[in-house]
C-alpha cells in the first residue's frame, strides 16, 4: 500500500524525497475498508489550492466491486458539483495495478459530531468552575449557545439545499459527514460536505422525492444531535461514543434508508419528548420532532426551503421564541398502588389449588411455570399467594437470579433457603420443635454441607461444624444434591408444604437449573412445590431452560403452566381510573389512548404514565383537584417500545450523586445488601487508597452520604429498602441505571469496586470474595501490573473451589478460564503451583461437565509441563474416571493399571490370569500368615503418599473390573492387601478386606475366612472413621459375605443404608451399586412383587439420573423379569416388554467384549422364566449359554447358588424326560455346591437342597425320600420366607403326586402352588398354571 502511495504521488508529480521529520504524508483516519491520508503540495501540483492534498484509498489488496463503485461514485459526483460552496473540489481519481486512489481538496476543521462533544465537554469545564450546585449532563447540555446552534444549523441546511438544487441527494448524512472550520469565527462557522460514495444524481423520477425526503429526515437527526448531544438513530449518548477521527468515510447503510424504513435503532417518540422537551425551547423541539416523525401520513417539510424559512422565523423573533417560557405547576410524584392485580383474578385460583394438592397426604411434588414478557406481572401474580399460604402453615421461600450474577453460584437457591431458615427461626413453639426435630431426624450431620449457605444451620441443629471434606467435582455435586434434598424432605410436610419461587428463571445457572430438577423428582419428597417465572420472550428452544423444562416433562413432573399477557383496554381502564380516582367513563379516553401506545405492558403503562406526568402532559390542577390532560396530545405522544429507554430518561433527571449511587448498585446487581454498601463506601477502605492520589474513584461520599442520596430514588419507586436491602423495583431499572455508565468506564467501576470490597473486613470470606473476583474480572483489562494479576488469578482459583463445591461447574469453569487468562505465556515457569492447581481443576469441571476433547487437552498439558509424578497423580485419576463415565471401561482400566505401575505397584497380567490369580492369592496367603484380627488392626498407619495414591486408584479400578473385565478384579483385590500388609493400612484398606473376603467365598469356597475378613473390614471402617468408605464395604459385605452364613434378608437394611451414605459422601458409583443389590436382595427372598418393582424402579431411576448406565443395563432384566411375572408382558418367556428387549440388548453386548455380566444375567433370567413357564429345553438353551466358570466365580454367593439351583433343577427336568445320564450327573453336581452352602447357611439353602435332592429321588424312583424331601423343601423355604421357593416346590410336589397317580394330592398341592405364587404376586405363573393344570 505504501508503494502505490507513493507511486499515485510520482503520477500526480508530487516531491516525496523529504525527511521523516518533515514527512509529507500522514494517515488522519483508516478503517477496514479505507483509508484517508493528508499530503503536502506546497507547489499545489495536484491542482489544489491550499497547499495540501486529501488522499482517499482504498485498504483492501483486492477490494470488492462495491468499495470500487463508492470510490467513483464519489468523483463523479464531486465532479458534479465541482461549483458548490459546501463541497471539496475533486482533483483526480486514479487506478494502477488493481490500487484505486480519490484525490481531494484538503478541508480544514473537525467533524460536526467532534465539535457537539468538545462543546458540551467545554460547557461541562465552565459549570463546574462557575457553580456550587451539583453538576449532571443535562445541565450541561442546557448550557449550549442556542443561537450559535441555529446558526449552524442553518448553514447544514444551506449546504445541503445547495446540493438539492444541483440535482445530488447526499443518502447518507450524519454528524461525521459535516466538517465545521473551528478556525473561523464562532459566529460564521464554514461547513464542508464529504462522503459522496452513496450520494445520487436526481433524473426527475416519482421515486426519487422519497430520496430527498430521507435527506430531510436524517437533517432533523443532525439538529437532534447539534442541540441534545444525542444521535437519534443509534442511541448513543454524546459520552459514550462519537468518532475520534478527523474525517469519517462510513462504510454502513445509508442512514436516510435507516430513517426512512424506521427501523429499530431510531430513537423513540417517548425518549425524544424526554430529551427535547427538557433541553430546548418548544419551537426548537417542535422543529425537530416535525422533520424527524410524520404527522399523518405525511411528513410536515419536504424541503430544505422550509426548514430554512422556520430557521429565519425563529431566528427573527429569538428573545420571545427561545428565552420566555411559560411557569409549569409541580405535584408530588405520580405513584401507583402495589398491592392489587388487574386482569388476573383468574390465575391466583390457579396457584391456590395447586398449593392445596399439597396438602394431601398422597401428594407428590409439583412444578408451576409462569411465563410472559418482561413487566407482564408475572412476580406480582406470585406475590399475591406469598401470605395466604404462611397464614395456613406452609413454607414460602423465594430467590431471584440476577443477569450480573450468574457466575455466583446458586445465587437465587442460596437467597431462597436463607429465607427459608430464618422462616424456621421464627416459629415459636411446638411448629419450632416440630421442625428443628424433623431435620435433626433426616438431615442431622449432614447439615454442615450447608454451613456457608446458611450460616446458622449447624447451631440451630447442634452439629459441629467440621472442615470440610474435600472430594472431587462429581462427588461434590452428588453430595449437595442429596443434602438439599434431605431438607426438603424434612420439612415439605401435608400440614406444612414447602413453596420454593425462583424468579426471572432465564438467567439462572446450571447448577440451579440441576438442583432445581433434583428437588422436583424426588421421588420420597412429598408437598413439594416449585413455582418459576421466566421471559418467553428471551428463552429460545435452545436455551438451557427450555432444554431443562422439556426434560422435566419427559420425567412425567406434573406441571402446570401460566401465561401472564398484557392488560385488555378494560382492566387497563380500571387501573387508570383507581390511580387517578376517577370514574371509569372519564378515564376511559385516556385508557384508549394508553392502551394503543403500551398493548397493555403492565410495566411500560406505568412507565408511560409516569412520564406523561414528567413531561407536563398530565397535571394535578389545583383548582379543580383533579388530574388533567390533554387526549389529543396524548395520542401524538410516542412510546418507546422498552420501559427501559423511559426509565433511563428518568433517572437522568436525578442530582448527579443519585445517579452514581444508582450506578454503584446496578454494578452490583439488581439487588445488593446495605452491608455491601457499607463495605465499599467505607473510610477506612478509601483511606488505603487515598495514598495514590491516582487512583480513579467514581464515588467519593462516604456511607451516610450514599444512603441519603438514594432516598429520592425511594421515593420515586425506583428502588425499595427492605429487610437491610436495596432492590431495584424491577430489572429495568437496572439496566437504565447500568446504561448510563460509559462502556469505556464500565471496568473502571467494577475494578473500584471490587478492590474497596476487598479491603474490607466486614464481609463474610465467602461473600466477599465472589462480590471482589466478579467485580474485578469486569475490570481486568485495566489490570496492567503482574502481581496484581496474579493475585486475581488465586481469587478466581478460590471461587472456582467454593463453586466446585456447589456444583456448579459453569461458574467454576468461568473462574478458572478467567484465572488462567491473568496468566502470560511463561506463567508454567514463573507461577508453576498456581498454574498446575487452575489447569488440574479445569480438567477435573471439564470431566464433571462432561467436555471430554477440552479436558484430554487440558491434561496433556499438565502431563508436558508437570515436574513431578506426584503432581500428574490427579490428573491421571481424572482420566481415569473420565473413561468410565464415558463406559469406556476398558480403557479406563489400561490408564490405571499404567497409573499403578508408575506408583511403583504395577499389576501383573498375562493370557494365563489363571496362574496369575493363583500366585497372587499364595502371596497374600503368605503375607496374612499368623496375622491376627488385633495384629492387622495394629499395623501402623500408611505414610506414603505414592501409596495411598495407589491404593485409591485400586479402589476404582475394582469396581470396573468387576463390571467389565473379570480376570483382573481377583488380581487388583490382593493387590490392596499387598500393600496395606508391607506400607501399613489407610482408609482405602477397608474396602480391600471386604472385597478379599468376598474372593475367600466366591472362588476359593473359604467361607469362615471370607466373613473373618468381612468382619475385620467393618471393624477398621469404626476404627479409622472411614465414614467416606463405609458405604463400599456394607456393600462388599452384605453382597458377596453375609448371605454365606446369615439369612440372606439380614442384608436389606445395610444395603439401604449403604446406598443412602454412598450418597451423603458424593460416592455415587457405589451407592447405585448397592441400591442395585438391595433391589436384587428383595426379589431373590420373596418379597412380594408389586414392591420389588418399586424397588426397582426407584433405582433404576437413580441410575439413570446419576448416569450410571453399565449398572442401569445389568440391573433391567430383573425389573422386566419381574413385569413377566406380574403378567405385565406380552410373553412372559420372553424379556421384552417396559423395562427392554432382550435381543437388543444382547446385540449390543456381544458387540461390546467384556459384558459377560450382563449377557450372564440376561441368559439366567430367561433361564429361570423358561424353567417356571415349564419350558425345560428352552430352559436348558438358555442356561448353556449362561456362566462360564469364570464369571460364576465372580458372582456372590446367593446368586451363584441361584444358578446351581436352577441348573440342578432344569437338569433333573431334563434328565427324567431324555433319560440321558449326563443330566443325571449334572444335577448331582448341583446338589454338591448347594449342600456345602446349606452346611453354613441353611436359612438361605437348606429348602433349595431338599428341592433338589426331591428332585433327584424322583427320577431315582425313590418315592418315599422323594415325598419327604418335597415337603421339608414346602416347609423350610416357608419358615424362612422364601415364598416364591415354596410356591415351586409345591407345585413340583403336585407334578410328582400327578406322575404317581395320586390326583388327590396333586391337586391339593397345585392349589397351594397357586395361592403361593398369587402371595409372591407372580399372576402369570397363577394364570399359566390354571390354564395348563394336568387334571
Amino acid at each position: 500500500m505504501e508503494s502505490f502511495t507513493i507511486k499515485t504521488f510520482s503520477l500526480m508529480s508530487i516531491d516525496t524525497d523529504r525527511s521523516d521529520e518533515n514527512s509529507i504524508i500522514s494517515v488522519v483516519y483508516e478503517s477496514l475498508s479505507t483509508r484517508i491520508l493528508c499530503a503536502v503540495d506546497t507547489l499545489n501540483k495536484c491542482g489544489g489550492e491550499s497547499g495540501y492534498v486529501a488522499i482517499k484509498m482504498l485498504t483492501d489488496q483486492f477490494p470488492g466491486i462495491e468499495s470500487i463503485s463508492r470510490l467513483e461514485n464519489e468523483y463523479i459526483i464531486s465532479k458534479h458539483l465541482s461549483d458548490c460552496k459546501y463541497v471539496r473540489k475533486v482533483l483526480n481519481f486514479i487506478k494502477n495495478e488493481g490500487q484505486y486512489a480519490l484525490y481531494l481538496e484538503w478541508a480544514p476543521g473537525v467533524t460536526l459530531k467532534e465539535w457537539i462533544r468538545s462543546s458540551l465537554k467545554r460547557m461541562r469545564s465552565v459549570d463546574t468552575c462557575n457553580h456550587d450546585c451539583e453538576y449532571n449532563d443535562s445541565i450541561a447540555l442546557k448550557c449550549f449557545d442556542i443561537e450559535k446552534n441555529l446558526c449552524l444549523a442553518k448553514n447544514v441546511v444551506a449546504a445541503f439545499s445547495e446540493m438539492h438544487e444541483c440535482g445530488v441527494v447526499h443518502n447518507n448524512i450524519t454528524a461525521d459527514n459535516i466538517l465545521v472550520d473551528v478556525a473561523q469565527s464562532n459566529d460564521n462557522l464554514s461547513l464542508k460536505i464529504i462522503d459522496l460514495g452513496r450520494a445520487s444524481l436526481l433524473t426527475g423520477h416519482c421515486g426519487e422525492v422519497e430520496k430527498i425526503q430521507g435527506d430531510i429526515c436524517s437533517i432533523g437527526s443532525i439538529f437532534f444531535e447539534l442541540f441534545t448531544g444525542m444521535c437519534p438513530y443509534d442511541g448513543k449518548h454524546f459520552q459514550h461514543g462519537g468518532a475520534d477521527s478527523h474525517i469519517i468515510d462510513s462504510d454502513q447503510t445509508s442512514i436516510s434508508d435507516q430513517l426512512k424504513t424506521n427501523i429499530r435503532n431510531i430513537i423513540s417518540q417517548a425518549e425524544m419528548y424526554a430529551l427535547l422537551r427538557s433541553r430546548v425551547p418548544p419551537c426548537i423541539f417542535s422543529m425537530i420532532f416535525s422533520l424527524i416523525e410524520k404527522r399523518g401520513n405525511e411528513y410536515y417539510y419536504r424541503s430544505t426551503a422550509e426548514i430554512d424559512r422556520d430557521l429565519d422565523f425563529i431566528l427573527s423573533d429569538a428573545q420571545n421564541l427561545l428565552y420566555d417560557k411559560p411557569n409549569e405547576i409541580k405535584m408530588h410524584p405520580f405513584s401507583f398502588q402495589s398491592g392489587k392485580l388487574y386482569g388476573r383474578d383468574h390465575l391466583i385460583p390457579m396457584l391456590k389449588d395447586v398449593y392445596e394438592r399439597m396438602t394431601l397426604p398422597q401428594s407428590v411434588s409439583e412444578m408451576v411455570i409462569i411465563s410472559g414478557c418482561s413487566g407482564a406481572g408475572k412476580s406480582a401474580l406470585v406475590q399475591q399467594v406469598r401470605q395466604p399460604i404462611i397464614k395456613k402453615g406452609g413454607y414460602f421461600i423465594g430467590g431471584k437470579f440476577d443477569n450480573l450474577k450468574r457466575m455466583e453460584p446458586l445465587s437465587a437457591v442460596i437467597l431462597a433457603f436463607r429465607d427459608f431458615y430464618d422462616q424456621i427461626v421464627k416459629r415459636t413453639g411446638e411448629a419450632y420443635s416440630q421442625a428443628i426435630g424433623a431435620l435433626k431426624e433426616v438431615v442431622g450431620p449432614e447439615a454442615s454441607v450447608l454451613t456457608n449457605i446458611i450460616p446458622g444451620i449447624c447451631q440451630m441443629l447442634e452439629v459441629s461444624v467440621v472442615e470440610t471434606v474435600k472430594v472431587g467435582g462429581t462427588e461434590a455435586r452428588n453430595r449437595f444434591k442429596h443434602v438439599f434434598r434431605l431438607l426438603v424432605r424434612a420439612l415439605a410436610t401435608p400440614s406444612h408444604p414447602l413453596v420454593l419461587f425462583l424468579d426471572d428463571l432465564q438467567w439462572a445457572d446450571t447448577a440451579s437449573l440441576a438442583l432445581i430438577e433434583s428437588l422436583i423428582t424426588d421421588y420420597e419428597s412429598k408437598s413439594f412445590l416449585f413455582i418459576g417465572t421466566y421471559r418467553d420472550d428471551e428463552v429460545s428452544e435452545t436455551h438451557p431452560l427450555a432444554i431443562q423444562l422439556r426434560k422435566l416433562e419427559r420425567k412425567g413432573v406434573h406441571t402446570t403452566k401460566i401465561k401472564v399477557g398484557n392488560l385488555t383496554k378494560g382492566h387497563l381502564n380500571s387501573m387508570i381510573s383507581d390511580h387517578l380516582q376517577t370514574s371509569l367513563s372519564v378515564s376511559d379516553p385516556l385508557a384508549e389512548v394508553v392502551y394503543r401506545k403500551t398493548s397493555g405492558n403492565a410495566l411500560l403503562v406505568i412507565q408511560f404514565l409516569r412520564s406523561l406526568y414528567d413531561e407536563g402532559f398530565m397535571h394535578f390542577s389545583l383548582n379543580t383537584r383533579q388530574w388533567q390532560w390533554d387526549t389529543k396530545v396524548i395520542d401524538s405522544k410516542g412510546v418507546s417500545d422498552s420501559a427501559v429507554k423511559l426509565m433511563t430518561r428518568q433517572i437522568l433527571t436525578f442530582p448527579a450523586k443519585t445517579q452514581n449511587a444508582l450506578k454503584l448498585i446496578a454494578c452490583l446487581g439488581s439487588y445488593t445488601d446495605e452491608c455491601v454498601l457499607s463495605a465499599i463506601t467505607a473510610d477506612d477502605n478509601s483511606g488505603s487508597q487515598q495514598e495514590n492520589s491516582h487512583v480513579w474513584e467514581p464515588i467519593t461520599s462516604g456511607h451516610n452520604e450514599l444512603m441519603s442520596s438514594l432516598q429520592l430514588a425511594i421515593r420515586q419507586g425506583i428502588i425499595v429498602h427492605t429487610e437491610s436491602k436495596y432492590k431495584f423495583t424491577h430489572d429495568s431499572f437496572q439496566h437504565a441505571a447500568y446504561s448510563l455508565i460509559s462502556e469505556t468506564e464500565r471496568g473502571l467501576w467494577h475494578l473500584w469496586i471490587g478492590n474497596r470490597v476487598r479491603l474490607d473486613q466486614t464481609l463474610s470470606p465467602e461473600k466477599a470474595l465472589f462480590i471482589t473476583v466478579g467485580q474485578l474480572n469486569k475490570g481486568a483489562k485495566f489490570i496492567d501490573d503482574a502481581d496484581e494479576r496474579v493475585e486475581l488469578a488465586w481469587l478466581n482459583l478460590q471461587a472456582a473451589e467454593i463453586s466446585i463445591s456447589y456444583t456448579a461447574f459453569v461458574p467454576a469453569s468461568f473462574h478458572l478460564r478467567v484465572g488462567r487468562s491473568l496468566l502470560d505465556e511463561n506463567c508454567w515457569r514463573d507461577q508453576y503451583k498456581l498454574c498446575l492447581q487452575i489447569s488440574v481443576l479445569q480438567a477435573e469441571v471439564k470431566q464433571c461437565e462432561g467436555s471430554f476433547k477440552e479436558m484430554d487437552k487440558i491434561l496433556e498439558e499438565i502431563f508436558l509441563n508437570a515436574k513431578c509424578l506426584d503432581d500428574k497423580i490427579r490428573s491421571y485419576f481424572i482420566r481415569v474416571r473420565s473413561l468410565s463415565a464415558q463406559g469406556k471401561q476398558q480403557e479406563a482400566l489400561e490408564v490405571g493399571l499404567l497409573v499403578l505401575s508408575l506408583l511403583g505397584e504395577p499389576v501383573p497380567t498375562s493370557s494365563d490370569m489363571r496362574a496369575i490369580i493363583k500366585e497372587e492369592f499364595l502371596k497374600t496367603k503368605q503375607l496374612l500368615e499368623g496375622k491376627t484380627n488385633d495384629d492387622l488392626l495394629s499395623l501402623k498407619a500408611m505414610e506414603n503418599s505414592r501409596k495411598i495414591a495407589a491404593m485409591q486408584q485400586l479402589n476404582d479400578l475394582i469396581l470396573f473390573a468387576f463390571v467389565a473385565r473379570q480376570k483382573e478384579y481377583h488380581v487388583l483385590v490382593f493387590k490392596t492387601i499387598q500393600i496395606s500388609l508391607c506400607h501399613g493400612m489407610c482408609k482405602e484398606a477397608t474396602i480391600g478386606l471386604a472385597m478379599y473376603g468376598g474372593l475367600l467365598i466366591q472362588y476359593f469356597n473359604d467361607i469362615e475366612g471370607g466373613y473373618r475378613f468381612g468382619q475385620l473390614a467393618m471393624s477398621l471402617v469404626e476404627k479409622l472413621q472411614a465414614s467416606a468408605c463405609l458405604a463400599r464395604v456394607y456393600t462388599a459385605f452384605h453382597t458377596f459375605i453375609n448371605s454365606s452364613s446369615q439369612h440372606h434378608r439380614v442384608s436389606l437394611e445395610p444395603l439401604k443404608l449403604a446406598s443412602q451414605v454412598a450418597l451423603r459422601v458424593g460416592d455415587v458409583e457405589y451407592s447405585v451399586m448397592s441400591a442395585r443389590q438391595y433391589c436384587i436382595h428383595s426379589y431373590q427372598c420373596g418379597i412380594e412383587l408389586s414392591t420389588v418393582e418399586k424397588f426397582l424402579r426407584k433405582g433404576c431411576q437413580q441410575m439413570e439420573e446419576h448416569k450410571q448406565v453399565v449398572v442401569l443395563k445389568i440391573t433391567l432384566p430383573y425389573l422386566q423379569t419381574v413385569l413377566n411375572l406380574m403378567g405385565q408382558s406380552d410373553d412372559p418367556l420372553k424379556l421384552i416388554g417396559q423395562a427392554m428387549d432382550y435381543k437388543n440388548m444382547l446385540k449390543e453386548a456381544l458387540r461390546n467384549k467384556n459384558q459377560s455380566v450382563l449377557i450372564c444375567t440376561i441368559y439366567h433370567l430367561q433361564s429361570w422364566l423358561a424353567y417356571i413357564f415349564n419350558e425345560y429345553e428352552l430352559a436348558s438353551e438358555m442356561a448353556a449359554k449362561c456362566p462360564n466358570a469364570q464369571v460364576l466365580s465372580s458372582y456372590p454367593v446367593f446368586l451363584k447358588c441361584d444358578v446351581y439351583f436352577l441348573s440342578g433343577l432344569i437338569s433333573f427336568a431334563m434328565a427324567y424326560k431324555t433319560k440321558n445320564e449326563k443330566w443325571r450327573i449334572k444335577g448331582q453336581s448341583s446338589i454338591e455346591v448347594i449342600e456345602l452352602h446349606a452346611g453354613y447357611a441353611p436359612s438361605n439353602y437348606q429348602h433349595k437342597l431338599f428341592l433338589l435332592q426331591a428332585e433327584f429321588d424322583s427320577i431315582r424312583g425313590k418315592i418315599d425320600d422323594a415325598a419327604k424331601n418335597y415337603d421339608n423343601a414346602v416347609r423350610a423355604a416357608g419358615e424362612n420366607g422364601y415364598v416364591q421357593d415354596q410356591a415351586l416346590a409345591y407345585e413340583r410336589a403336585a407334578n410328582f403326586y400327578m406322575k404317581q397317580g395320586d390326583d388327590h394330592s396333586a391337586i391339593q398341592y397345585y392349589a397351594d402352588a397357586q395361592n403361593a405364587y398369587l402371595r409372591w404376586g407372580a399372576v402369570s405363573k397363577v394364570n399359566h398354571l390354571r390354564e395348563n393344570l394336568p387334571l
